[in-house]
């Protein structure tokens, strides 16, 4: 079953107070070639008391992943799964995820429509549309001339890509509790329920504001999982040997530089 541009809807994470980013977004979003767009209030970690917190967030099986979350961490991966329960509620067969600091290229429109032709309802896909750092070059499918679908080996952020209706399902139930950030994609590869590709090269980069992150700096300052002499052991026998003689050329990886 292929897609119709006009069965899909833009959800937009947006938190009520941030006023100028809202009128960004439907700056780039009210133009012919659009999808229809409705933002969905962002939840505010911070403004969470303790019980509502632990209604949502294990904290334990965090730092069993990795580290704690901060508040705003919380409130951003929550955020996400209230836009995945919105697809499921409204039947949506897919849906396009934007967080307000998203900056859609000049061709967003024509390969978007070229990714709804890919998509299947039922299967869960999640596609990103945002810059990933490494990606594999094996088994990649040709949207057109420029662009491509690849299987994303090294991804951070969660400000656009598109999901099936199956996609939110699979990721309800991959990240329900809140145990790991909302753009914790290699998490969501490892779990085997998603089908994760991602667009190379990326059609939606970031605005300028985005440097200052409404998730905060203080995530870099929560102690970790992995001890001293594991992050030593990544950095040097991983990184530097196994990962360039070992997994680079197995997996083909080519590395995506962050153009714009």
């Amino acid at each position: 079953m292929t897609i119709s541009p006009n069965r899909l809807r833009a959800i937009i994470i947006n938190l009520e107070s941030a006023v100028d980013r809202r009128r960004l977004m439907n700056a780039q979003l009210d133009w012919p070639g659009m999808p229809a767009h409705e933002f969905l209030a962002a939840i505010d970690g911070r403004r969470l008391d303790p019980e509502q917190r632990r209604a949502i967030y294990d904290e334990a099986a965090a730092i069993r992943h990795d580290r704690p979350l901060t508040a705003a961490e919380i409130g951003c991966a929550a955020s996400h799964l209230a836009a995945y329960r919105h697809i499921l509620e409204q039947n949506l067969p897919a849906a396009l995820i934007l967080e307000d600091d998203a900056l859609l290229g000049h061709q967003f429109p024509q390969v978007l429509a070229r990714i709804l032709a890919t998509l299947e309802p039922t299967h869960p896909q999640v596609i990103l549309l945002s810059h990933v750092a490494r990606y594999s070059a094996w088994r990649s499918r040709r949207l057109d001339r420029l662009h491509r679908l690849f299987r994303p080996y090294s991804a951070f952020g969660a400000h656009a890509y598109v999901i099936t209706q199956a996609g939110a399902r699979a990721m309800l139930a991959t990240l329900q509790p809140i145990h790991t950030v909302a753009d914790d994609w290699r998490h969501v590869m490892r779990s085997g329920r998603i089908d994760l590709q991602a667009v190379v090269p990326y059609p939606v980069g970031t605005i300028p504001a985005a440097r200052d992150s409404q998730i905060g700096d203080d995530r870099f300052d929560l102690p970790r999982k992995r001890s001293a002499l594991y992050r030593w052991l990544h950095k040097y026998l991983w990184m530097k040997l196994l990962f360039q003689i070992v997994a680079k050329p197995l997996l083909r990886l080519k590395k995506q530089e962050s153009s714009w």
